[in-house]
């Protein structure tokens, strides 16, 4: 895996997208009471670390989206205050060629077989 995603140099998360991982159903359960963010300042922090190592990082495509634009996987750590975990983060290139993040979630089993 060695691309990049396009646009990385100028990532970015939208606004809300800390209280999204913080409490969607799907999401809550790692971010709170696995790595133990409490709060959206301190994940925030952590987001701002993803979005600024992204341009070193190694990605891989994923597909075009039902808005025709670019998802690109990459793994990436984050550090909880609990505890530190890779994460399986998905960007999409927007309208302006930046990449955006749309989602993260824990490394699962069947992700190994899709960064080989």
């Amino acid at each position: 895996m060695s691309d990049r995603v396009p646009g990385s140099e100028r990532a970015y998360y939208a606004p809300g997208k800390t209280r999204y991982l913080l409490w969607d159903p799907t999401r809550t359960k790692f971010f709170r009471n696995v790595l133990g963010f409490e709060d959206e300042h301190a994940l925030s922090e952590q987001l701002d670390r993803l979005t600024e190592r992204l341009p070193d990082t190694p990605a891989r495509f994923s597909r075009l989206n039902d808005l025709g634009r670019e998802n690109w996987l990459t793994l990436m750590e984050i550090e909880g205050p609990r505890r530190a975990a890779t994460i399986v983060v998905i960007w999409q290139v927007d309208d302006e060629g930046r990449a955006a993040l749309v989602t993260a979630r824990p490394l699962q089993r069947r992700d190994r077989l899709r960064f080989e």
